[in-house]
Order: C-alpha cells, then sequence, then structure tokens
C-alpha cells in the first residue's frame, strides 16, 4: 500500500516546512514580549516552536514508521505551539504584543477561523 505522506527529496520542497520556517521568525519575535509576562510560557514556546521544522526535515530523510513518527511529532509540536499562543494572547495585554504581520493569510491566526 503506498503511504499517504509525500517524497519530495528535500524538505526545503514542502510547503509546511517554508510555514513551520515563517512560525519560527514570527515567534521569536513574541518571545521577549511572552517572558515579561511569563518566563515558564516563553521557555516552552522556546522549545516548542523550533521543533516543528527540525523534526519535519529529519523526516524526510527517514523511511516507513520512523517518517511517520517525526512527522507526528512535528504536528503535536505546532499544536502545542497553539495553545501556548492561545494561551498567551489571552492572558497578556494585547498591547505589548506585536507580532510581525503574516505573510500568507492561508495560515495566519488573525485569517483562519
Amino acid at each position: 500500500m503506498a503511504s499517504p505522506i509525500p517524497n519530495p527529496t528535500s524538505a526545503r520542497q514542502m510547503d509546511t516546512y517554508k510555514v513551520a520556517l515563517e512560525l519560527v521568525a514570527a515567534a521569536g519575535e513574541l518571545l521577549a514580549s511572552f517572558a515579561r509576562f511569563d518566563a515558564a510560557l516563553a521557555s516552552q514556546l522556546k522549545r516548542a516552536v523550533p521543533s516543528v521544522p527540525l523534526n519535519i526535515c529529519e523526516a524526510m530523510r527517514r523511511t516507513g514508521r520512523d517518517r511517520t513518527h517525526l512527522l507526528t511529532v512535528a504536528m503535536g509540536s505546532a499544536a502545542e505551539v497553539q495553545a501556548i499562543l492561545d494561551v498567551g494572547l489571552d492572558q497578556f495585554p494585547r498591547e505589548n504584543l506585536r507580532p510581525k504581520p503574516c505573510s500568507d493569510a492561508r495560515f495566519c491566526r488573525q485569517h483562519v477561523r
């Protein structure tokens, strides 16, 4: 049975990987703001964000169950980042959080409802 997971020759060819890198850049801008209000939440964000592209990249060099596992870990890290951002955006004064405008409306929280 064929795997439903795409098999590009490099993670750099995947839109998912490119968006994950944008996530790293956007989160970097929020880290300082988060750290002022909740250092533990900022620390969690700092660890979870790079896990997404790192696991995608490593998955593309693996096959079978290893690949599936690493992509699942990347999805879990992305969900963790989403939860951290939800908590942070609800907890902290919005005027203190100034993220850079998104470059792709398909994936940005302000455009996805």
